[in-house]
């Protein structure tokens, strides 16, 4: 099995694409080729039919994978020109090889590719792990081609964004607000900065966590009474993920389905400090 002890050849091509072919001598073509030579070595694992061949034959594939992957990221941060090409090159070839192992796994009436059917479908789950980590990491810089491609198979997860205020307060009179009503009365941890609250109503991605100390009902309330009172702009049903993302409750992670079935305070004391700034903050919408 090839391991990769130097830059590869498509490496040296994008680094300097004068390369003579002695530069390209004794070089792996690229840093996946590993897959490549498990297909040209088909006759060495004639059969995966035990757990224990199966087994070793994995980790043996996810070894070279990481190897790979780690070549593959090294070269791709050392090229400044070429940069993207390099990329995408690699993509493509990825792409072809999926191709080809799709064709062979398609010949079921020869006995010798129904012996080796495992091992494509090892080797095929490691191209679809490589693909979606590039995919991941570099969608941005892959071409129309294999962008399409990839994001049929592959979603990116949409980051969620904070609540926005109708009328932002003055940053000041926010900060009174918030630490009169809600960490002074053990609805939030003192140890939560301000700044990190504040972001809670500025359409921002999360960066730090409020924690919330009192029980759920009382954060549930909370955010009903900020869409109820209109101080932010309608989250578009999206109020549960954004609280969720937001927030923990006394230390712990929340998720959106955390909320569902979830009743408000009944707490009258609760009750009217939350509504109290609750409605402060309305009064400046």
């Amino acid at each position: 099995m090839l391991k990769q002890k130097d830059f590869s050849q498509f490496y040296i091509i994008n680094y300097k694409p004068w390369a003579k072919e002695e530069d390209l001598k004794d070089r792996v073509e690229h840093p996946f080729v590993f897959i490549e030579s498990y297909i040209h070595d088909f006759n060495v694992y004639p059969s995966v039919s035990t757990f224990e061949k199966a087994q070793a034959i994995f980790n043996d594939i996810k070894e070279y994978q990481e190897a790979a992957y780690n070549c593959f990221e090294l070269e791709l941060n050392l090229l400044q020109e070429n940069r993207i090409k390099y990329l995408n090159q690699i993509v493509s070839r990825l792409l072809g090889v999926q191709k080809d192992l799709r064709q062979i796994k398609r010949k079921k009436d020869l006995e010798k590719y129904r012996a080796i059917n495992n091992l494509i479908l090892l080797l095929l789950g490691s191209i679809k792990d490589v693909l979606k980590s590039i995919f991941i990491s570099y969608h941005l810089e892959l071409n129309n081609t294999n962008r399409e491609v990839l994001s049929k198979w592959f979603y990116l997860k949409k980051a969620i964004t904070s609540f926005r205020f109708n009328k932002h307060p003055e940053d000041k009179r926010l900060e009174i607000l918030y630490r009169k009503y809600l960490t002074d009365w053990g609805f939030v941890s003192k140890l939560t900065n301000f700044n990190t609250f504040k972001c809670l109503f500025e359409a921002k991605q999360l960066e730090n966590k409020i924690n919330w100390i009192d029980k759920k009902s009382s954060l549930y309330y909370f955010i009903k009474l900020l869409i109820e009172y209109k101080v932010v702009r309608s989250p578009k049903n999206k109020h549960w993920e954004i609280a969720s993302e937001f927030f923990l409750l006394n230390g712990e992670a929340l998720l959106p389905r955390d909320f569902l079935n979830q009743k408000e305070t009944q707490n009258k004391k609760s009750r009217v400090i939350l509504e109290s700034f609750v409605k402060a903050l309305s009064e400046n919408s």
